[in-house]
């Protein structure tokens, strides 16, 4: 199995898990415009928890299309991560685009999802005959 096949897997489920998490209250989760902090840490609304849902979801997706398709959702959102990160960090609003809360520590768990995924979207895949003899 491919890194990026793994990585899509990872994260799909991590963050659908995420997403269904931040609807139940006894763990910090909101299921309405107003901010509430999953966990005590991490500043989420139901637009957001939405959002990491379809997230996880088509992480899910490219694991279950391979390794082609796993490498693009790696790259795809690891750049839009890593938009949300820097712009978060630039302007520090707590709120992005007025709907979806994003600050403190959600800035970080983005940039390192964003590094790991870029890194695992662009890096060289092994060659066929390597995996090939590995596995063998």
């Amino acid at each position: 199995m491919s890194i990026s096949k793994t990585a899509a897997g990872i994260s799909g489920a991590v963050y659908l898990l995420v997403g269904i998490a931040g609807f139940i209250p006894i763990v910090g989760g909101a299921d309405g415009i107003a901010a509430h902090n999953l966990l005590g840490l991490f500043p989420v609304n139901a637009v957001h928890n939405v959002v990491h849902m379809a997230v996880g979801a088509l992480g899910l997706l490219a694991y279950s299309r391979g390794a082609s398709a796993s490498r693009l959702f790696a790259r795809g959102i690891g750049i839009i991560y890593l938009v949300l990160a820097v712009a978060g960090a630039i302007f520090n609003t707590g709120n992005f685009l007025g709907i979806v809360p994003i600050g403190g520590l959600d800035i970080a768990l983005h940039a390192v999802s964003a590094v790991v995924l870029l890194v695992v979207g662009f890096a060289p895949e092994a060659p066929a005959s390597r995996i090939a003899s590995r596995t063998a």
